[in-house]
């Protein structure tokens, strides 16, 4: 280890992938030992906060590493410092730092690379492939890129996926984010215009700063909507996503909220990808299955796609009794553009046309403020955008799977000894 370097840069040296024990079991024993020294120790979250040896760990980093620890023994002083450790972690650490590599042992076969790291051969393979390629493939070009063993390529998350391929499928999360990427068609990836520009002004291998904005900084980027899309909530979202800065020093409850609101939004961006990509009888097909999970329809046959030519501008039929005597009207649309005022204006044709008193009319984009203020002028007409959309599949699990964990807390009142 020489010169300044972030945790991230740190981690990689030693073979840690999980940031808060890395924290907790090798940085802090350094700092607290006084072999490494924080550049900014009066902000220890501050993002500009780099990590050096002192002249202690500099004393010993020069010693052999049998001077340091002896077989048995449980401490080491190094010879020419004279200061006494009590952790063996701090003398691993300092193996690690010194050599600049990974730790050598189980821990090093089986810990496959943090996400981040993942990004920048996510990032090459896809530049080397401007055609696009798929998930697949990228999750393997990636794996070969960072060398990643048969163990490695064998551990699981909670869920049995791959753990390679959901951190090779966050990196790429970040690079959509950053609006270098996308999902040209499902399970299939291609840099921007953007990001092949990045790509070429970037030229490897990117440094650590600019993979750790690019692994930080956009995890509050919401799903992208049209420039004269006017927003249909009246209330705005209070949730906001915790500084990267504050991570480390949050609660464990926080964290959890943290993450949860992290893979909503990826997720939602995922199914506004999907329904772009559907054909327009599977979209309206989709939409009537949201609408019934809402609670429309007393079963989802009284739901009833009529979408083809000449159908006036509706696309779905709700009846919302058993004979059919009240009905509502749907146009789905799966558009990019914005939806106009004139649209709004021929679906509310089509309705008065079918002695309609109902209309909901959903789409993928969004609706210009004249459309909105149409919809607010009129009666018995809903309009769903985009984003409203996703979010109703997300809320209702249409079109998604959802994994249960337990959180638990303790019972105080099992406790109370005046219960008996």
């Amino acid at each position: 280890m020489t010169g300044e370097h972030t945790v991230l840069e740190l981690m990689t040296f030693v073979g840690r992938s999980n940031r808060s024990k890395f924290r907790e079991q090798v940085l802090a024993p350094l700092l607290a030992s006084g072999v490494v020294e924080m550049t900014v120790p009066d902000k220890p979250n501050s993002s500009k906060q780099r990590y050096r040896l002192t002249a202690v760990g500099r004393a010993l980093k020069a010693a052999p590493p049998l001077e340091r620890l002896t077989p048995g023994q449980t401490h080491f002083a190094p010879a020419q410092s004279g200061a006494l450790y009590t952790s063996p972690q701090v003398s691993a650490a300092v193996d690690g730092l010194h050599w600049a590599k990974p730790l050598s042992g189980r821990e090093r076969t089986m810990s496959v690379p943090t996400y981040d790291q993942f990004i920048e051969p996510i990032l090459r393979f896809l530049s080397a492939h401007p055609e696009g390629a798929t998930a697949s493939e990228a999750h393997e070009a990636a794996a070969q890129a960072l060398g990643l063993s048969e163990a490695q390529r064998q551990e699981t998350i909670a869920s049995g996926q791959a753990t390679y391929k959901n951190r090779s499928g966050w990196a790429h999360d970040r690079l959509k984010r950053a609006g270098y990427s996308s999902s040209a068609k499902r399970g299939y990836w291609q840099l921007t215009d953007t990001g092949r520009a990045f790509a070429q002004a970037n030229p490897a291998p990117l440094s650590a700063e600019l993979v750790e904005h690019l692994a930080v900084n956009f995890m509050s980027v919401k799903l992208k909507t049209a420039p004269d899309a006017a927003s249909l909530d009246e209330s705005t979202d209070t949730s906001m996503p915790i500084a990267s800065t504050e991570l480390a020093t949050s609660s464990p409850q926080e964290r959890l909220n943290q993450a949860i609101l992290e893979l909503r939004t990826s997720v939602a961006g995922d199914l506004l990808d999907s329904l772009l990509q559907a054909s327009p009888t599977r979209f309206e097909h989709i939409v009537l299955d949201v609408l019934h999970s809402l609670g429309y329809g007393a079963n989802r046959q009284a739901l009833q796609q009529v979408g083809g030519s000449g159908d006036g501008g509706i696309d779905g039929v709700i009846s919302l009794d058993a004979l059919g005597l009240e009905k509502v009207y749907v146009q789905a649309k799966r558009w990019q553009n914005t939806v106009g005022r004139p649209d709004l204006q021929a679906f509310y044709g089509a309705l008065a046309g079918q002695k309609a008193k109902r209309g909901v009319f959903i789409t993928t984009s969004g609706f210009t403020a004249q459309a909105v203020d149409f919809a607010r002028s009129v009666e018995g007409l809903v309009l769903v955008d985009g984003e409203r959309l996703v979010n109703l599949m997300l809320d209702h699990d249409v079109g998604i799977s959802s994994q249960l964990y337990k959180v638990p807390r303790l019972d105080s009142d099992y406790f109370d000894e005046s219960l008996g």
